[in-house]
């Protein structure tokens, strides 16, 4: 019996990893164009789930003029291809810029036709002189799902209050949004 449970965990186990997505070819070139761009000197992570970088870490050579908000968007918009983030960015909506030690820390969230998307968020580090030191975070590129909900709000409430074993007389304390979350193989 224990050979058959082997023989299954790695039968699995394979198929797991070959499930994963590794960057493309069109993603490998991508990513050496932005480094005979912006230097050698940068080091990527890739998301093992998407095949998208998960990790930008260096220094621009290029020196972006603007707001940190208008030079992250301007630095996302010109490597989109890597990214594989849509045109004009429109599936990112802007959250905010935290300054800490001359370093700007922009936030941004990703929406699938105006609904959040869970933990998917991407974040541009913009010194003071305007280079781009990081960019991290998680997209999901591949999201082809409806959008119409399969409970009401009202009953997702309720099931959640049940399922938590909640007592409350409020009304105003009950929110529910509708979000999508990503599954990651």
């Amino acid at each position: 019996m224990k050979p058959l449970l082997l023989i299954l965990g790695l039968l699995l186990t394979t198929a797991f990893l070959q499930a994963q997505e590794f960057p493309s070819n069109q993603k490998q070139q991508a990513w050496e164009q932005f480094k005979s761009k912006e230097g050698s000197n940068w080091s990527i992570r890739w998301n093992e789930s998407t095949g998208l970088p998960r990790v930008l870490l260096g220094t621009s050579q290029t020196k972006f003029t603007g707001e940190p908000k208008e030079i992250a968007i301007t630095f996302l918009t010109q490597n989109k291809e890597l990214f594989s983030f849509s045109s004009e960015l429109k599936d990112l909506q802007y959250v905010e810029t935290k300054t800490n030690k001359a370093v700007s820390h922009v936030k941004f969230q990703q929406y699938y036709n105006g609904i959040r998307v869970e933990g998917a968020q991407y974040k541009v580090h913009v010194r003071k002189d305007g280079k781009i030191e990081m960019a991290n975070g998680y997209y999901y590129n591949t999201i082809d799902i409806s959008i119409d909900p399969a409970i009401t709000k009202q009953s997702a409430i309720i099931t959640a209050q049940t399922d938590l074993k909640l007592t409350t007389n409020s009304k105003d304390n009950n929110k529910a949004e509708l979000i999508i979350f990503p599954k990651e193989e």
